[in-house]
């Protein structure tokens, strides 16, 4: 299953359980791709994680029946006071949007496509 980037709009505890269940335990977020602030407050959020929207749409079905199984509160907690610490920085900041930096993986594959292209107009030369 692809991951296609599921949006959550204003509900900062199911963002947070998306985060948690698609994290392995205290490793870094690499779910949260943007959040954007939808009015000057900041009260509405749209939130897009870098996971299945049919996963998501399950997960979405048991959190609002009250099934939605938590086992480990500690690690929810970091990930909901992540997304909170986030939120209320892009609100201070006087932003609207925050973009997750690319992982390190992405600057070397991009970076070496960069040098190929590079080499590639030098030849022609």
């Amino acid at each position: 299953m692809s991951c296609d980037g599921y949006v959550v709009n204003d509900d900062l505890f199911f963002a947070a359980a998306l985060v948690y269940i698609h994290s392995a335990p205290d490793a870094r977020d690499e779910v949260t791709r943007r959040i954007e602030l939808l009015d000057d407050r900041g009260y509405r959020k749209a939130i897009t994680l870098d996971v299945a929207s049919f996963d998501a749409e399950s997960y979405f079905g048991e959190y609002m029946s009250g099934t939605l199984a938590i086992a480990d509160l500690k690690n929810f907690g970091k990930r909901y006071s992540r997304l909170t610490f986030l939120c209320k920085d892009l609100q201070h900041s006087g932003e609207r949007v925050w973009e997750a930096p690319r992982s390190d993986a992405w600057w070397s594959t991009a970076r070496q496509a960069v040098l190929q292209r590079q080499r590639e107009r030098d030849r022609r030369n």
